[in-house]
């Protein structure tokens, strides 16, 4: 932020560093259901359907990450 600052960039608003905070703490839950379900995996013996999830989690921090980036990104 303070170099944005000195090399005169815009800032985010408000608004953005607002749902960028929601978006890290979206995807912070989701990287803990993920670690969780890693666990599972090494524990259970009917892993297709933990698999499939896992993906999904791991597609959607994805996303977020992607978001929380076009959202940070200065204007």
């Amino acid at each position: 932020m303070v170099r944005r600052i000195l090399l005169s960039h815009d800032l985010p608003t408000a608004e953005s560093l607002e749902e960028i905070e929601k978006l890290q703490r979206l995807q912070g839950e989701q990287n803990r259901l993920g670690g969780l379900l890693k666990k599972t995996l090494t524990e259970s013996r009917d892993k297709a359907d933990i698999r499939r999830t896992l993906a999904e989690i791991e597609k959607t921090s994805a996303h977020i990450r992607i978001v929380i980036d076009r959202l940070a990104r200065p204007r």
